[in-house]
C-alpha cells in the first residue's frame, strides 16, 4: 500500500503529490491535529469511506464547531478528542496506530523545544512507514520579505471580509503570538523529531506544505 500523501485530507489537490484517490484505498487510520471547524475532515470522511478518524484541537470552540458539523457522520468511524495540546497526542492515542497524521496551521504558536516535542509526539503515533502532512505559516528570511509577506497577508484578509482594524490586529500578532520559523528550518525540525524522509511539496509566500515519513 502507498501511504496517503492525500491532499484531500490535508486540504490541497491530490496532483500535488502526483497521486489519485485509488492509490490510497489501504488507508485505515487517520489522525487530524488542529482540526479547526471540521470542514476538511468532513470531506476526508467521504473520500476515505473505510478509514477511521481521530480529530484533535486545543481550542474548545473549534471542537464544538467540529462536533456540530459532523453530528450526522458515522460515529463508529469518528473520535473527537477533548481539547488537548499538540504535544499531548500520545496520552490519548496509542503509539504506532496511525497511517496518516495531518497538522494544519497548528504549530506556529510554539517555541522550538515545544514544537519539536509536538512533532515527535506525532511521529510516535504513526505506524512505521506512516505519513505526516503539515501546512505551516513560515517566516521569510529577510526583513524585506516579512514586510512584503505581511502586506500580502493584509490584502488577502481584507479581500476575504475582514475590516482594516481586524486585519491590523491579526498582523500585529506576527512575531509575538505567532512565531513561525523559516521554510529551511522546518525540515530540520522534522528530522530532529525523528522522521527519516522529509520534503517540502508546496510553497507560496508565507505558507508552505511539508511531508515526512516515519
Amino acid at each position: 500500500m502507498q501511504r496517503c500523501h492525500s491532499v484531500s485530507i490535508a486540504g490541497v489537490h491530490l496532483p500535488a503529490f502526483g497521486q489519485q484517490p485509488d492509490d490510497f484505498v489501504g488507508v485505515e487510520h487517520v489522525n487530524r491535529i488542529g482540526c479547526g471547524t471540521g470542514r476538511v475532515a468532513e470531506q476526508a470522511l467521504r473520500d476515505f469511506p473505510a478509514a477511521e478518524f481521530i480529530l484533535a484541537d486545543p481550542s474548545k470552540a473549534m471542537r464544538v464547531q467540529t462536533r456540530g458539523r459532523l453530528t450526522n457522520r458515522d460515529s463508529a468511524r469518528l473520535t473527537i478528542l477533548p481539547p488537548i495540546g499538540n504535544a499531548d497526542l500520545e496520552a490519548h492515542v496509542a503509539n504506532s496506530t496511525a497511517d496518516v497524521i495531518t497538522a494544519i496551521q497548528c504549530h506556529h504558536y510554539m517555541q522550538r523545544p515545544e514544537r519539536i516535542k509536538a512533532l515527535r509526539a506525532c511521529r510516535e503515533v504513526l505506524k512505521p512507514g506512516g505519513l505526516f502532512v503539515t501546512f505551516k505559516n513560515i517566516a521569510p528570511r529577510t526583513a524585506e520579505g516579512v514586510r512584503f509577506g505581511l502586506a500580502a497577508w493584509k490584502h488577502f484578509l481584507m479581500d476575504n471580509g475582514r475590516t482594516e482594524q481586524e486585519t491590523d490586529q491579526q498582523i500585529a500578532r506576527y512575531g509575538k503570538e505567532l512565531v513561525p520559523i523559516t521554510a529551511e528550518e522546518h525540515p530540520d525540525a522534522l528530522a530532529q523529531a525523528g522522521f527519516g524522509v522529509v520534503e517540502i511539496f508546496w510553497y507560496s509566500q508565507m505558507q508552505a506544505g511539508f511531508y515526512a515519513i516515519k
